[in-house]
């Protein structure tokens, strides 16, 4: 039972919707039937529905049974309305009419109305030609209500989007078109589609035909990498496209500069060394165009004075430019080259040429000759004193032997050194030099005065030296410093004050050897008959007896003094026992007398 009912049911359900389907479909041929117009429009040339050229629409009426009303309103807010009651009547959207932007139309379909009558008509106009402006406003007023008051059928909208106007295409590099860029430079693309346009799409790039890149933004940089050709432009296509599928294209000539250019110095091999004149030539090579190019010789002549010398004229060549430089004198010659393009990419180029027709020089022996030295010791390495554009060999002889570099010679006396230096061309150098050893110290000579020695009364005396080409440097006597000259040899001194002298003496060799010598004598009063009878008499009694004539001192005199008295009294007392006993002799010889 449950079974047969669910049957009778799904039956029910096909029927039903069988005789929907039906019903709908009369329904639809009899709206058919009714339907009383045809609008004919031009599929969208462009894309995204977009109308690239201006559409013509026609709206046709192909029914007796209503009326045919449209309404246009284009993308500027201009309207357009009208009717169609007569069978294939027809009216027309012209394309002229249309707008940037977005147009609208709507066709739909009244039921006629009965006409009016002739005299009705007529009145109607006469009244309207009567009253004028007022009249005709309440006219439209009347049948704009009686226009809304009447059923739409058959409605149908129409949208027509219009975008003829390709978008705005703007482009900057950084520092301007007519500039050279190394290697690359970027090109700032702007495209803008302003309202009612459909709006950007995208941009595009092309160098030299080939595709740089595209995008989707309206404001975008391209990187510009293709090189430039025999100086000429690369040619750059910037493309634009709005939604609507408008192009719009800009061109402009880069000039990029992808290589720098070729520096070179030919008419010489590395590190030449010759004898004989050379011809420079300095090359550029440049793919584009040569900006600045400048070369210089650069020469030390054998004295070591630098001098500067560029060529005068420089020579355009099919790929580049060059310039000559002929090179005669002796020297080193350091060769330099720059060149730049116009994009400032730079090369250089260097060499060197030896032109040597001298014998090497060699410095320092010369400053020995006619020297005086303590000692004698060389050890300079050759290239501080051995000199030549090219490589050399060098012997050493001292006294006519092989010195070996380093070693100290004291020997005293004269000495011969001798270099010789020869080329790599075969010239030779010599350099020769004769000097003194001398390590002794300078004798220093007084004449007319000996060390320890007393003088009477004054003493005159000279210094000098034994060998006249020493110098004497400084005279003290007493400590106090004696004017000297250099050109003096002798030097002479008196002295008369009693007491005791210390005379000293500096002096210098030319070999810087030092002396100093000291000599010390005394001058005293002359001595007298008591001096002279006293001393015996001094040295018997074990007194002090001056031998050498030094001037004593105040004690010393003191001393002197009372051993005078002393020898004085003693005398007197000697002489006077000697009286008493010679008077006693004398007495006892009388007596004896007497006696007798």
């Amino acid at each position: 039972m449950g079974w047969k009912m669910k049957k009778i049911m799904s039956l029910g359900v096909i029927l039903a919707l069988i005789y929907c389907q039906q019903s709908g479909n009369a329904q639809a041929s009899e709206e058919q039937d009714r339907k009383c117009f045809e609008v004919e429009c031009p599929n969208p040339d462009g894309k995204s529905g977009y109308y690239v050229t201006k559409p013509e629409v026609k709206i046709t009426q192909v029914s007796e049974a209503g009326v045919t009303r449209y309404c246009f309103v284009n993308g500027e807010g201009q309207g357009l309305q009208g009717e169609l009651k007569e069978l294939e009547e027809q009216a027309a959207v012209k394309a002229d009419q249309m707008a940037e932007g977005e147009n609208s139309l709507s066709v739909w379909m009244e039921e006629k109305t009965q006409k009016p009558e002739a005299g009705e008509g007529e009145e109607q106009e006469g009244e309207e030609e009567g009253k004028g402006e007022v009249r005709e406003e309440n006219k439209e007023s009347k049948e704009d209500e009686e226009e809304n008051q009447k059923e739409k059928k058959f409605l149908q909208e129409y949208k027509f989007f219009v975008d003829t106007i390709p978008p705005k295409l703007q482009f900057s590099v950084p520092q301007g078109i007519d500039v050279w860029y190394q290697n690359e430079t970027q090109l700032s693309v702007a495209a803008a589609d302003e309202e009612p346009g459909s709006g950007v799409a995208w941009t595009s790039c092309r160098a030299d035909g080939e595709e740089l890149g595209n995008s989707g933004k309206a404001e975008t940089v391209y990187r510009v990498k293709k090189p430039s050709q025999e100086g000429k432009a690369v040619q750059v296509m910037v493309y634009a496209w709005d939604r609507a599928g408008n192009q719009a294209q800009k061109s402009v000539g880069l000039y990029i500069d992808g290589q720098a250019p070729k520096a070179g110095i030919t008419g010489v091999i590395p590190y030449q060394i010759t004898s004989q004149p050379v011809e420079i030539h300095y090359t550029v090579e440049e793919e584009n165009e040569v900006g600045s190019a400048a070369a210089k010789a650069v020469r030390q002549d054998p004295k070591g004075t630098v001098t500067e010398l560029s060529p005068e004229v420089w020579t355009n060549t099919g790929n580049g430019k060059m310039a000559m430089q002929r090179l005669t004198e002796d020297g080193i010659y350091q060769l330099e080259m720059e060149a730049f393009d116009l994009s400032g990419h730079s090369d250089r180029a260097k060499a060197q040429v030896i032109i040597d027709r001298e014998n090497p020089i060699i410095y320092e022996v010369e400053r020995l000759n006619q020297s005086y030295l303590k000692s004698f010791r060389w050890e300079l390495p050759p290239g501080k004193w051995i000199w030549d554009f090219t490589s050399y060999t060098y012997t050493m002889l001292l006294d006519g032997k092989l010195y070996p570099m380093g070693e100290t010679v004291t020997g005293e006396g004269w000495h011969t050194l001798e270099v010789k230096a020869v080329d790599a061309a075969g010239n030779i150098g010599v350099s020769r030099a004769d000097f003194v050893i001398d390590h002794s110290a300078p004798e220093i000579v007084f004449r007319d005065v000996r060390e320890g020695e007393s003088y009477e009364e004054e003493r005159t005396f000279q210094v000098t030296l034994e060998d006249q080409a020493d110098v004497i440097e400084e005279i003290q006597i007493n400590g106090k410093e004696q004017p000297i000259q250099n050109t003096s040899k002798i030097y002479q001194y008196t002295v008369q004050e009693q007491q005791a002298y210390e005379v000293t003496v500096k002096a210098k060799d030319r070999a810087g050897n030092q002396a100093v010598t000291r000599i010390h004598f005394r001058i005293k009063a002359k001595e007298t008959v008591l001096d002279r009878v006293m001393k015996p008499v001094k040295k018997s009694l074990g007194m002090k007896v001056e031998e050498t004539g030094n001037v004593p001192d105040e004690n010393e005199k003191e001393e002197s003094t009372r051993w005078i008295w002393i020898i004085g009294s003693l005398l007197a007392g000697g002489g006077a026992v000697a009286i008493g006993l010679w008077y006693w002799k004398q007495k006892n010889s009388h007596k004896r007398e007497d006696a007798g």
